[in-house]
């Protein structure tokens, strides 16, 4: 009853002050959530409510400029290039439906009374625009994809392609996608009818005995079959069976000659999971792909689609990871197969898709290892891409020459750049990543300075965590339920922590026994004033990946941070010199900065000969590195920016 009431009044509060005038039948489904359609597996955790959620430490300060990103006005640009039609090739008619997303979530968490009348000014404007044939997008008639000879397309690969209808298509998708989260804030069915009739257009252009979604040589079918991940949230909220048999029908095209090279299978365990000849990968696009086949595992319980997600995070995705941030898709430990890419870089773009993902195998298993890789992205690459000055870094590396780059000095805030719109996107979903709900009681995941207000046990409950994470090792949780309630709180032990200590008003508890990488649960009856403390040992460590020719590369990493040497924290010191690190099996001895990075003592040559001598190093987080000057992230090779 009370979320119904919530869902009204969030309803009534968009609808105020705008042009809509329909009549609006609420839904009563929580957001997001795709509950309306009865799912064969059920989520082992759900995103917390945004509206229930607020932030105040670093990544709150991102989700904060990724409001101020989406007020700046690009929306009425964004709007004017469908109005206007006309165009015949690139992807501009997408951003009304990616700023339609992020708005949604960005209002619910902020209440901004600017963006609330924005955005239905903004769905006005794209019902108005729908063509007779449900078409709503900036493609000039002949160059729609519905007009396509898709079978018989002149498409070699290369960049630019010569014909841009695949991005008619993911055009469309990003819009469906836009409307039907409207539909699910608001109830407004207008909008929901409108993104149906977009999406049948898809629907009735591709399928078996139709035109092929895939025949498109350019991107192996990535971009157009993202769209599945638009179907299956389209299927969870409507319930119409074409939306999911849509989807099937794109599943069943993968693997095969030319097209997304993701092999299906029954197999757990199988490795690298693409053909030895694989295609091109295109990031964003192919993880969007991978959501779209965690939907149809949480609808249809055909776990093909689940341990194919498995197969590809353990065979490629987990062995990167370590060095995914500073060499993206190229550069892999000896053993991984990278395939071929259009340009290796890890793009914001490809951070959102890379993120969602995550997100939904956490939410499929309950394994915290895609929480701690989305952490570890999250840190350091994702929000360090979001500059002060409302800049971004699209790319951040150059890893077609195989060095580090940090923060690159190739940044923008073209409002027509991808990167540039992907950041607010994935930032306005961190406030309902930062805590889950479970069946029995609420998961912390990120900890940031922060505060959840929502229902567990039966009743009202309040958390509020204050720490200084990622930069400290302890974590403060009061738990404030408005009367006595019997529920679990479940910590994120990160994969990296040792050892951790979790008390509960300063006592151990019975039975909890914090392991890194799962879940500490403390189920108790919670009382008001109760307070729970997690401490976990964060030293600075050596890492050692092994590189194709056996060549042993070190990084320094200290919980959830990679730590560099910098020419400007150290200016007495050739920062190629360091041949090794003072530590104890694996620990760096040194001390811990406030700042999150650490003063440890570098071993380097002495005399210039055979002699080595101990000098004091300071290292600070990756993510914090300017492009102003030289540094060391890996030490067994030089890795300075490339403008120095």
């Amino acid at each position: 009853m009370l979320k119904t009431i919530q869902v009204a009044m969030l309803a009534a509060f968009l609808l105020c002050g705008s042009s809509l005038t329909a009549e609006t039948t609420l839904n009563p489904m929580k957001s997001d959530s795709n509950s309306l359609q009865t799912t064969k597996i059920a989520d082992r955790f759900t995103p917390a409510d945004i509206a229930q959620v607020h932030l105040s430490g670093i990544i709150g300060g991102h989700v904060d400029s990724a409001a101020r990103r989406l007020n700046k006005g690009q929306i009425e640009r964004f709007v004017k290039v469908i109005e206007q039609g006309g165009s015949w090739s690139g992807w501009n008619g997408c951003y009304a439906g990616w700023w339609l997303e992020a708005a949604l979530n960005s209002w619910k968490y902020s209440q901004d009374e600017k963006m609330r009348s924005v955005i239905a000014g903004t769905v006005n404007r794209l019902l108005k625009a729908q063509q007779p044939d449900g078409y709503i997008g900036d493609y000039a008639l002949e160059c729609r994809f519905y007009k396509q000879d898709w079978n018989n397309l002149d498409m070699p690969i290369g960049w630019p392609p010569k014909n841009m209808a695949q991005f008619d298509v993911w055009d469309t998708y990003c819009t469906v996608f836009g409307l039907t989260k409207y539909y699910e804030v608001t109830g407004d069915q207008r909008a929901l009818e409108a993104a149906r009739r977009l999406a049948d257009l898809i629907v009735d252009t591709f399928g078996d005995g139709k035109q092929d979604i895939m025949k498109i040589n350019f991107d192996n079918g990535h971009i157009s079959a993202a769209v599945i991940q638009g179907f299956g949230y389209l299927y969870g909220v409507t319930g119409d069976r074409k939306y999911l048999d849509f989807c099937k029908y794109i599943a069943s095209r993968y693997g095969q000659k030319d097209t997304v090279p993701i092999l299906l299978t029954e197999v757990s365990g199988t490795g690298y999971p693409f053909l030895d000849t694989a295609p091109i990968v295109k990031h964003m696009e192919f993880e969007y792909n991978l959501t779209g086949l965690c939907e149809l595992y949480r609808f249809t319980g055909d776990k093909k689609w689940l341990i194919t997600c498995q197969n590809l995070y353990d065979g490629y995705y987990a062995p990167l990871l370590k060095s995914m941030v500073f060499h993206g898709f190229h550069t892999a430990p000896e053993g991984v197969k990278v395939p071929r890419t259009y340009h290796g870089t890890l793009e914001c773009c490809d951070l959102n898709g890379i993120d969602r993902w995550f997100i939904e195998m956490a939410r499929l298993t309950g394994e915290t290892k895609y929480l701690d890789a989305l952490e570890w992205l999250l840190y350091n690459v994702y929000l360090p891409r979001d500059l002060p000055d409302g800049k971004v870094s699209p790319h951040g590396i150059n890893a077609d020459k195989n060095v580090a780059m940090g923060i690159s000095k190739d940044v923008t805030d073209d409002v027509f750049h991808c990167c540039w719109n992907s950041v607010p996107l994935g930032h306005s979903y961190l406030p309902a990543w930062c805590y889950f709900t479970t069946l029995d009681g609420i998961l912390v995941n990120f900890y940031e300075p922060s505060t959840l207000s929502t229902d567990a046990g039966g009743v009202k409950v309040h958390l509020e965590q204050k720490t200084k994470y990622p930069m400290d090792v302890l974590v403060e949780i009061s738990v404030e339920p408005e009367k006595p309630a019997d529920f679990s709180l479940y910590l994120r032990i990160p994969g990296w922590c040792e050892t951790a200590k979790v008390l509960v008003n300063g006592k151990a508890q019975e039975g909890v026994h914090p392991v890194a990488g799962s879940l500490a649960r403390l189920n108790r009856l919670w009382t008001k004033n109760d307070r729970v403390s997690l401490a976990m040992e964060m030293p600075a460590k050596v890492a050692t990946i092994k590189y194709p020719g056996g060549k042993n590369i070190r990084t320094i990493e200290r919980g959830p941070l990679i730590l560099c040497a910098t020419e400007i924290l150290n200016p007495d010191m050739n920062l190629d010199s360091i041949v090794a690190f003072e530590e104890t099996d694996g620990t760096l001895k040194g001390e811990a900065l406030d700042t999150g990075g650490f003063r440890a003592t570098a071993v380097v040559p002495a005399d210039g000969g055979q002699a080595r001598k101990t000098v004091p190093v300071i290292l600070t987080p990756y993510a914090d590195v300017s492009a102003d000057g030289g540094y060391r992230v890996e030490f067994a090779q030089k890795n300075k920016n490339a403008a120095k």
